[in-house]
């Protein structure tokens, strides 16, 4: 599915020393939240300060759509930052 192969090729770059920007991350989360795994986005989301990434305006629109099933934990996640 269109999700598995985002984060496979995510997690591709990683395995080869190529750490994601904010520009590979935002399809990654796109990508789970447009197929409903919003338990998935939000772990994901979780995982940014290990890859230095900040969210930005994109990221916070996707995680507000992801919101709808899991706000308290995306709001939790937008005020952290």
């Amino acid at each position: 599915t269109h999700w598995q192969q985002a984060m496979l090729l995510f997690q591709e770059m990683q395995d080869v020393g190529q750490w994601p920007d904010i520009a590979a991350f935002n399809p990654c989360l796109g990508a789970l939240v447009e197929s409903k795994k919003w338990e998935e986005a939000l772990a994901l989301v979780v995982r940014m300060p290990s890859l230095a990434l900040q969210p930005n305006s994109a990221t916070k629109r996707l995680l507000l759509r992801a919101s709808g099933n899991h706000w308290q934990g995306s709001l939790e996640i937008m005020l952290a930052r």
